[in-house]
């Protein structure tokens, strides 16, 4: 029987162990793939044994002519000048043309790599982000149907968020606001929080293009395309749907920091006589 194909991806080199070590734990029965944006990932998943692709640099020269205006874009200096002008609603616009160019080449990256390693689920730890790279693979995910799997590893809290952004011009509306912002805005006035929203203006309008546009981005599970958010109590599990999170996608599974805990404990004995031999007790 032909083992069924998972790939992972972890928007943070720091959450990559904690991934690591959920694989582990079924990698003998499917074929773990880690997809990867920059190389400072290799080291980790080589002593690992586990295979990886890199979204960055995978068969670019397929997509040269996307590859190329991507890498224009990119530059410092525009990204700078995009962010000078965001408060004007031309800036808005220009800055909802570019960001939309990037998930369409991630997007079309990602498709790539999920038709050439035939993925049969998709693994990742939030489907919120607003990374260009991430909104490719969720723009792919939907496109292809694959299942999209988010395991529990930390608490998604709407207060440490809010505060992140709070008063921000950006992330709320003033007198000053431009009139591109008072139009998106308003148009998704259910998502504000404390009067503030999660996203810049301009993606919300191509995160909804793309139909993966979070229903409540505050809390994870919220995007139509995760077909199963794992939650690790009650307590967790009864704050999502308060929050408009649908109940039918959400599992309790517990906690991925509890595995090193477990196995700990699972070798407690062994752990015990390492003590006792160390401090000679």
């Amino acid at each position: 029987m032909n083992k069924k194909n998972i790939l992972i991806y972890s928007y943070l080199l720091k959450r990559l162990e904690d991934l690591i070590l959920f694989a582990n734990n079924f990698k003998s029965n499917f074929n773990i793939i880690f997809i990867i944006h920059d190389e400072s990932y290799i080291p980790q998943l080589k002593k690992h044994n586990l295979d990886y692709v890199n979204i960055s640099t995978h068969k670019k020269k397929s997509i040269l002519s996307l590859f190329i205006l991507e890498t224009l874009i990119s530059s410092p200096i525009i990204q700078k000048t995009l962010i000078l002008i965001r408060k004007y609603s031309i800036g808005q616009y220009l800055n909802e043309v570019i960001y939309n160019h990037h998930c369409g080449y991630y997007k079309k990256m990602s498709e790539i790599i999920f038709h050439e390693f035939n993925v049969d689920l998709f693994i990742t730890l939030t489907d919120r982000h607003s990374d260009p790279k991430e909104m490719g693979l969720f723009a792919a995910v939907k496109v292809l149907n694959i299942p999209m799997f988010l395991p529990f590893i930390m608490g998604w809290n709407p207060i440490s968020n809010y505060l992140a952004i709070k008063d921000n011009n950006s992330f709320t509306l003033t007198k000053k606001s431009s009139s591109y912002q008072h139009a998106v805005f308003k148009k998704y006035a259910y998502q504000a929080y404390k009067e503030h929203y999660f996203y810049h203006a301009f993606k919300f309008k191509v995160l909804d293009k793309l139909g993966i546009l979070s229903k409540m981005p505050w809390y994870n599970g919220g995007s139509p395309i995760s077909s199963m958010v794992s939650v690790p109590n009650k307590l967790t599990y009864n704050k999502h749907p308060n929050m408009g999170i649908d109940r039918n996608k959400l599992r309790i599974l517990g906690d991925l920091s509890y595995i090193p805990l477990y196995n700990v404990y699972k070798n407690k004995k062994i752990h015990k006589e390492n003590i006792m031999n160390k401090y000679n007790l």
